[in-house]
């Protein structure tokens, strides 16, 4: 079934490339908003109001005063400028930009091997739906485009000289902006070192010269070199986090990462870009591993194999001649048009339902709980779950310091994060004993256990959330936000 120049050919090579971007645009145009962006944003505006990064905490009371290592300041500050200068609308399409510069990348790299159209846009697909739980308005996204780009740039000099001239700048400039965007920079320092050590052993000065230039362009950061010691005690330490968990095979929405890893290892002896690309194998290898162990790497994992799956799948239908009737191909052309389309409709239907911008369910987070808090002017420390930390800080901050947030381990002890997650489950009251919040925000079906209960009272509930304090405030009203989604922020 490969490219051919007949009418009917022609119209079939138009269904596969209209599938494959339908599923970009579905898979990666997500415009829920995750709960660390309202943090994201915060730290944004404040770098840009004060003129400087954050070196301690000051959001927080479990961490006050603590070492704030902000690894993602840039790209917080980019967020929140585009957020401030034209809305969330903005924001959500410069995500989505990213995404679609993304699989386009991926797309040219697996097509300019000139496979069957079919296996490459299956493939591609795939690797899109592999990538789409962790495609959220967050800084990492910054870091699968460089992912992408990187990839693509050394597939494009296979087999050509390296212009030391134009390489060498790029690497230093490249990597000198992914360090000060997102702590994943160290995956590019991995690809080009793999690739500086791998055979064929050509223009090797420059080769070698590109990760070294790239790790000195890293330490351009606030951190220094001090910024990789860091990055491996957070990769290496235990999360509590679902994203740092491992793969579970149970999860639907884990099952296209489980399908692209089997069909990697089962066709990877038919492979000639891991042959011919040593780097290639080991930088599948490495992703794979971290994937199976923290759920976030999963689409790095999908970036890095891709290219590789897509020739494995074509090598696999040449070498046992697969191939389908003229009327199974026109059966199955059609078959992905009708899925395209109805791609096409579910984000149409979802974007316009939205009006194209950020939204956020409301009874994913206290909005009622914390309007209360905002009318009533609270002021003071407020213990409350991880996932609320970045709402109520976009909202009550200064007033407010809360006990977690979605900084967590750029600022958070272990030992503060186990006491925050233990007492949220019902594990333990050492959050509230140690620090003695003035409020605790919890689950609406929380109830507090005796000893508390006695110093704290209900000043508000609703369906989701109830709100505790010290001394209750007096009433000056509630402003109550309606049920279902809700634009940004």
């Amino acid at each position: 079934m490969p490219d051919g120049t007949t009418s009917a050919e022609g119209w079939t090579a138009r269904a596969w490339r209209l599938f494959a971007a339908t599923s970009a645009l579905h898979f990666l145009s997500g415009n829920e908003a995750d709960n660390d962006l309202w943090v994201h944003l915060l730290i944004g505006r404040r770098i840009l109001d004060s003129g400087a990064i954050p070196r301690t905490d000051d959001l927080s009371f479990t961490a006050a005063g603590a070492p704030w290592v902000d690894h993602e300041w840039l790209a917080q500050v980019a967020m929140f400028s585009v957020f401030d200068g034209f809305g969330a609308t903005l924001l959500w399409l410069l995500k989505l930009a990213a995404g679609l510069t993304t699989a386009y990348l991926v797309w040219s790299s697996i097509r300019r091997r000139n496979g069957i159209l079919a296996i490459d846009a299956f493939t591609l697909v795939l690797a899109l739906a592999a990538m789409a739980r962790g495609f959220a308005t967050r800084p990492q996204v910054f870091s699968y485009l460089f992912v992408a780009v990187l990839l693509w740039l050394l597939d494009r000099q296979r087999g050509q000289p390296l212009r030391a001239s134009v390489a060498i700048p790029m690497a230093a400039v490249g990597m000198c902006a992914w360090a000060n965007l997102h702590g994943a920079f160290i995956v590019g320092l991995g690809i080009l070192g793999l690739w500086a050590i791998s055979p064929p052993w050509r223009d090797l000065p420059t080769r070698f010269a590109l990760p070294a230039v790239g790790l000195l362009a890293a330490c351009l950061n606030p951190y220094g070199p001090w910024l990789f010691t860091y990055i491996w005690g957070e990769l290496s330490m235990p999360h509590p986090l679902t994203e740092w968990q491992p793969v579970r095979f149970g999860d639907p929405a884990q099952w296209p990462f489980w399908i692209a890893l089997t069909a990697v290892a089962v066709t990877a002896p038919l492979s000639r870009v891991l042959r011919e690309s040593p780097w290639r194998l080991a930088l599948v290898v490495i992703t794979a591993y971290l994937a199976l162990r923290h759920q976030r790497h999963v689409p790095l994992f999908a970036l890095c194999a891709a290219m590789p799956l897509a020739d494995q799948l074509n090598h696999l239908a040449e070498r046992f001649s697969l191939r389908l009737s003229d009327g199974a191909v026109r059966i199955v052309a059609a078959a992905t048009v009708v899925m395209a389309l109805l791609q096409l409709a579910l984000f149409t239907t979802r974007v316009t339902g939205d009006r194209a911008t950020l939204v956020f369910e409301a009874d994913d987070y206290p909005v009622n709980a914390v309007r209360y808090a905002s009318l009533n002017d609270l002021r003071g420390d407020m213990a409350l779950p991880l996932d609320w930390g970045g709402y109520a800080l976009w909202h009550l901050a200064p007033e407010i310091k809360v006990s977690m947030d979605g900084r967590f381990a750029t600022v958070y002890p272990p030992d503060v994060v186990a006491r925050n997650f233990d007492f949220f489950a019902g594990a333990g009251t050492e959050l509230v004993t140690e620090h003695e919040p003035d409020y605790i925000l919890a689950w609406s079906n929380v109830v507090l256990p005796d000893p508390l209960a006695a110093t704290y009272s209900l000043a508000f509930r609703d369906d989701v959330a109830a709100l505790y304090a010290r001394q209750r405030p007096s009433s000056r009203g509630m402003a109550t936000a309606p049920p279902g989604r809700l634009p940004f922020p």
